[in-house]
């Protein structure tokens, strides 16, 4: 997240737009969706539709893990409370995000532990202790860091990072922004949950590898979605604008420097994307991803040869894994009926397997989609019911 500390008063001040819009804030527009209006625009939402749910099968064992962490912190350093961030926190995480969390009230005058390794290393042998092995599989202390963490790897698949507040973190800070931001901005957690998956596909999600961060690409869609994507409202059109957006900033050395909207006011400004040194490959892949899903179709969707079309986000997610990840069967872009998972095609190069700043995603072995449950599937429908984002009647293959 961004560095030093910030007041909602004080976030996204508007300022002349430059450029296609990611790189500088403007004025706030609200967003009122109608009815869709292109198949992407479909995919898109229902595609958020579905990855909400997977993520809500996951949230008993979550938290779980939060009350069990939170009774060790209660024992062990009296006054400290667990607290949520990152993705999970705001409702941006992809199915198989790990679990940020820090450690409040833990340090400072007063406090059990002097300091956050200290905080972190009491917790870390009471979780290597053999009547935690029910749910730790592995403790990885991380304790010179600049923000020390201790990295869980849990019995359920799910990854936890937990970390202590103090010094320079700004994990709560910068999720009462995102918070806030989401709230402003419907259109901008389906487009990031889209993002976000591409950016995995690619490698380009860590920005300890030189990648876009989470909280920097809502920074980035947040600007757009403010000035050059105001008064749009078709997510397909939205993500397209985008990706050629940032594609074109680039290019102009407009995303030379982007205001952290957390900068610390009277202070020296932030850059959002003061890490992601490989930049130029993001830029390249958004602009590639943008020309696919614009363009007519290729001779991956002749080759089908079925009569349908393929899925149009297939083109920049391979489908075979992007399925196996909601748990389900592809979706055909005009019917939104399942196809089979081995007429799934992968259009772009893969890059590199890894989750992003909030955590790594599970690879899926190829070939094995799951398939979503009733339940799941249920939940979907309800979700899809309920959204202000309007997506086309689907039916999701049991």
């Amino acid at each position: 997240a961004g560095a030093g500390a910030g007041t909602p008063s004080s976030l996204w001040p508007p300022s002349p737009a430059a450029g296609n819009g990611c790189g500088v804030g403007g004025g706030r527009q609200a967003w009122s969706p109608p009815a869709p209006t292109s198949a992407l625009h479909a995919e898109v939402a229902l595609h958020y539709h579905l990855n909400s749910a997977a993520c809500m099968g996951q949230a008993a064992a979550v938290s779980a893990m939060l009350g069990r962490l939170q009774a060790l912190a209660t024992r062990l350093l009296p006054g400290s409370a667990i607290s949520l961030y990152g993705s999970r926190a705001v409702g941006l995480a992809l199915a198989g995000s790990d679990v940020d969390t820090v450690l409040v009230g833990a340090c400072g005058p007063g406090a059990a532990a002097a300091t956050p390794a200290a905080a972190l290393t009491m917790l870390a042998t009471e979780l290597e202790a053999p009547d935690q092995a029910e749910w730790v599989v592995k403790v990885t202390r991380v304790l010179s860091a600049r923000i020390p963490v201790l990295k869980l790897e849990t019995a359920v698949g799910v990854a936890m990072d937990l970390t202590v507040e103090a010094g320079q973190h700004s994990g709560l800070v910068a999720c009462a922004l995102v918070r806030q931001t989401v709230s402003e901005l419907p259109a901008l957690p389906p487009l990031a949950i889209v993002l976000k998956a591409y950016l995995q596909e690619l490698g380009l999600n860590d920005s300890f590898t030189g990648g876009v961060s989470s909280y920097a690409l809502v920074t980035l869609l947040a600007n757009f979605l403010r000035t050059a994507g105001a008064g749009q409202a078709d997510l397909g059109d939205l993500l397209v604008a985008f990706l050629f957006s940032v594609a074109s900033d680039y290019s102009a050395r407009l995303l030379d420097f982007v205001l952290d909207p957390l900068s610390p006011a009277g202070g020296p400004a932030e850059n959002v994307l003061h890490s992601a040194y490989r930049l130029s490959a993001v830029a390249q892949a958004f602009g590639a991803a943008a020309e696919r899903l614009s363009g007519v179709p290729g001779e991956e969707e002749a080759a089908a040869g079925s009569g349908k079309s393929l899925p149009l986000l297939g083109r920049v997610l391979p489908m075979h894994k992007h399925a196996a990840r909601l748990g389900l069967s592809q979706l055909s872009a005009e019917t939104h009926e399942a196809v089979p998972a081995q007429d799934a095609h992968s259009p772009l190069p893969q890059g590199g397997a890894g989750g992003d700043d909030d955590g790594a995603q599970g690879a899926e072995e190829e070939g094995t989609p799951a398939r979503i449950s009733s339940e799941a599937q249920s939940v979907a429908e309800e979700e899809i019911e309920a959204s202000p984002i309007p997506v086309a009647p689907a039916t999701v293959a049991h």
